[in-house]
């Protein structure tokens, strides 16, 4: 009897791995579905992390590029040659350079009051990794300095500096253009708004668009429905229409639950509580583009349900749609709007997108970046809906399966 049960246990085994055998040498046979998953995944971030490389080492994005320090000179003062000594800085003399910081014209200010006893402020904008780096650097040419000491009042870390010739004093004080929970909120946001309202967006329209194209061909429905008065551009339309309300209500669902998670433990980022800074037409904005993206992939997707044959095939297809919106949501969290890189992204789809709502948490997006931002998306919704026309005016496509 054991000898029995035992043999049967091996005869289900080898069932098992003679079904394993047969289904991958059908996926192996399918070379589309092959590269899909496993050869594309391994060339999209070498492509996109290769692109942006080329972009942040060109001569006028390069990593050598000066740091701009604004600061304002007055009278007969030493800071400015204690701040030259670093070799990377280059100083840019303003009656305001705070101003300049908050354009984001500088990295970081210099602020110098007095003459005897000069007071150095030192500001960095706390929502810019960058700026607070810079302003770190320039706080630690003061402390490197003979006779200095450091003591902390109110969170303000001063140094007194003998300065030398004349016996003149610095008292260096570092602050933030933000308060604290503000600065890190919006860092927090310009980081995964863009990734997350990529993802969701591209993700919330999958289902329906490969029920409302391959679906139908696969219950036998659209050829009754195309019998309609309706023309195939109507019909077209009402999907696609459709695809975009479930899109838009899909992304409401995922920011829903990030709220709910948000109240069961403001610290679930690992970044202290979270303050959402983007409010008033900056949030129009943002509300805008993230209905565009619902937009974009809605009607890809639907092109690529249309043109396949069955919901399998429809799915397979949007994976790789899917991992270019992630990655392009991942990228421009290493672009700093205001550099060359930037302006260079700023005419690659998707990527585009992600940097203007990069910029729109950070409060930096400028209205023509807007404007052309918005307009590209509406360039890309148009071809992609010409593609899905021209698929659902097909014959041979939509009767294909």
């Amino acid at each position: 009897m054991m000898k029995s049960t035992e043999k049967g246990e091996v005869m289900g085994n080898i069932t098992v791995l003679r079904v394993v055998s047969k289904e991958l040498k059908d996926i192996i046979r399918d070379k589309r579905s092959l590269f899909i998953s496993l050869v594309f995944p391994m060339l999209l971030f070498p492509l996109i992390f290769g692109a942006f490389e080329s972009s942040l080492l060109s001569p006028d994005t390069g990593r050598d590029e000066k740091i701009k320090i604004g600061i304002n000179i007055t009278g007969d003062n030493r800071a400015e040659k204690i701040i030259s000594l670093h070799e990377n800085i280059t100083l840019l003399k303003s009656d305001d350079p705070v101003e300049m910081l908050k354009q984001r014209e500088v990295s970081a200010a210099v602020t110098v009051n007095g003459d005897s006893e000069e007071e150095i402020i030192i500001t960095a904008d706390n929502s810019r990794r960058e700026s607070v780096s810079a302003a770190t650097a320039v706080a630690a040419l003061f402390s490197a300095q003979p006779g200095a000491e450091e003591t902390v009042n109110e969170s303000i870390i001063k140094n007194r500096v003998n300065a030398g010739n004349g016996g003149h004093q610095f008292s260096v004080s570092s602050r933030t253009l933000y308060p604290p929970e503000i600065g890190s909120s919006m860092l927090t946001l310009s980081i995964i708004l863009p990734l997350l309202l990529m993802t969701f967006t591209s993700v919330s329209t999958t289902a329906v668009a490969a029920d409302l194209g391959a679906g139908e061909k696969e219950r036998q429905t659209l050829e009754p429905l195309l019998a309609n008065p309706a023309s195939r551009i109507q019909i077209l339309a009402g999907k696609f229409l459709a695809v975009t309300i479930m899109g838009i209500a899909g992304v409401l669902s995922f920011t829903a639950g990030i709220v709910i998670s948000y109240f069961i433990n403001p610290d679930f980022l690992g970044t202290g509580p979270l303050v959402f800074t983007v409010k008033g037409a900056p949030l129009a904005v943002l509300c805008i583009q993230t209905i565009l993206l619902s937009m974009i992939f809605g009607s890809a997707e639907l092109a690529l349900s249309i043109s396949a044959r069955s919901v399998k095939e429809a799915q397979l297809m949007f994976i790789p749609l899917l991992m270019v919106s992630m990655a392009c949501g991942y990228s421009v969290t290493m672009i700093t709007p205001e550099s060359g890189a930037a302006e260079v992204v700023r005419h690659i789809p998707l990527v585009n997108i992600g940097l203007l709502i990069k910029e729109i948490s950070l409060g930096s997006a400028s209205g023509a970046d807007i404007i052309a931002t918005l307009a590209w998306s509406v360039v890309y919704t148009a071809l992609f809906l010409a593609a899905a026309l021209a698929f659902f005016s097909s014959e041979k496509v939509i009767l294909r399966s």
